[in-house]
């Protein structure tokens, strides 16, 4: 299996892409000496699909699925207060602005 650096194949993307794809080979890309990564080509697109018609429709999964209405089971938030305003002293606004 040929192997290909990180920075090589960044630099040669997309012409390693179409040898893989064209000759079927597997690339080994590596970071350092480590592989970190495999480039693969695609199996065939005709093969059969595992889960196909393995699903079944059985309704509508967006309506309710019990006839009788819910009952909320976590209490609704209490409604907010509007909030109190309250008085600043005149005599503190010049000593904070004035404090050194």
């Amino acid at each position: 299996m040929e192997t290909l650096s990180v920075s090589k194949f960044k630099a040669t993307c997309l012409a390693v892409l179409e040898e893989v794809k064209n000759k079927k080979k597997r690339i080994l890309i590596t970071k350092r000496g480590k592989a970190i990564a495999e480039v693969i080509p695609v199996d065939d697109q005709d093969k059969d699909i595992p889960l196909k018609d393995t699903v079944t429709f059985m309704g509508d999964i967006i309506s309710p699925v019990s006839e009788e209405p819910t009952r909320q089971t976590t209490p609704s938030p209490a409604p907010a207060t509007p909030a109190t305003r309250v008085p600043w002293p005149e005599s503190s606004i010049g000593s904070l602005s004035r404090s050194r």
